[in-house]
């Protein structure tokens, strides 16, 4: 029972009082599982070695060799992107490609993308760049937060990267992904997008993504609004839901891991106390004849769904500018 110091006096008079909206937050407010970045590891991925210091022209050399058999129009591309990329981070503090990157204008919540290092209607130039950064990417050569990834548009990036891995685990998933019976085509490509984004930017490889690891990843896009997929950087939905699934179907995660990202986000159903008081009803009276009338309702079992909460009768009922009262 609320304090008596906190409660509004009223006169027999209707008066009205401000209406507080609803506290922030979407209906998975409880997660049993805690979001945190995966650990690095001991020996991180380097599937091309360790290329932290690597000479720049050293650099265009192995790409040329990656390319080999490809038109030499296509390494010529390449190789122009990464001397402009690299020359650039060249001129920034620091003693391997890491630490520049992350002295540049490529880190941080506002990074922005490589191109605006090329002139101003510059298109080949500034493809040469996204295609650059992709390969730096690619190769383990620069490790980028979240934003400084999806600042960059990278087409066919999943599947680039996967071939670059040459990770087994990396390529049982993208089977279970393009083969998962729930999931469309467009679900099944961006689970396989998620992974490959969540791995990039955490600097890790599939053996070492946990579910904190992707809840951390999904929770992520979904503050910045960046989840792939949401348009105007919506800010209410979370990443890899299909990715969540495929993992889990195919064994990755730990027994009791919940099989849905939504299970996950979910603790279960709130009480018709907490219900109520996710609307800040002031008055202290109308709150509990509401808790009682909530509580009592045939089928209401004490509880009600999450899902329900704000949209039932008493949620039209009780959270106008009216004074909350009771029904008949």
């Amino acid at each position: 029972m609320p304090s008596r110091a906190t409660i509004e006096i009223y006169t027999s008079r209707h008066r009205r009082h401000t209406y507080a909206e609803p506290r922030e937050g979407t209906q998975f407010q409880r997660a049993l599982l805690l979001a945190a970045p995966a650990a690095q590891p001991e020996a991180p991925p380097a599937p091309f070695g360790d290329l932290s210091s690597i000479r720049i022209e050293e650099l265009c050399a192995q790409v040329t060799e990656l390319l080999r058999g490809r038109n030499p129009s296509v390494a010529e591309k390449r190789r122009s992107g990464i001397r402009a990329l690299f020359g650039y981070l060249e001129t920034l503090p620091g003693t391997t490609w890491q630490e520049r990157w992350d002295a540049s204008v490529f880190k941080g919540e506002d990074a922005q993308p490589v191109n605006v290092l090329a002139p101003p209607g510059s298109t080949a130039r500034r493809n040469n760049l996204v295609a650059a950064v992709k390969l730096a990417f690619c190769m383990r050569i620069i490790q980028p937060c979240l934003s400084g990834f999806r600042a960059n548009r990278f087409p066919g990036y999943a599947e680039q990267f996967r071939l670059a891995q040459e990770d087994p685990r990396l390529d049982a998933f993208f089977e279970a992904a393009g083969s998962h019976p729930r999931l469309s085509t467009v679900h099944q490509d961006r689970a396989k997008f998620d992974v490959t984004c969540a791995l990039t930017t955490q600097g890790i490889a599939l053996e070492d993504l946990t579910p904190a690891a992707l809840l951390h990843y999904s929770v992520e896009n979904k503050r910045l609004g960046l989840t792939h997929g949401a348009c105007n950087r919506d800010r209410t939905r979370y990443a890899a839901r299909g990715a969540w699934e495929v993992l889990h179907g195919m064994g990755h995660f730990p027994n009791g891991t919940a099989p849905t990202l939504r299970k996950t986000l979910s603790q279960g159903q709130y009480s018709v106390e907490e219900l109520v008081d996710r609307y800040g009803i002031q008055n202290a009276g109308g709150r509990c004849r509401t808790c009682a009338a909530a509580g009592s309702r045939p089928g209401a079992g004490g509880q009600w769904r999450q899902q329900g909460s704000g949209r039932g009768w008493w949620g039209r009922s009780f959270t106008g500018r009216k004074s909350p009262r009771a029904p008949p």
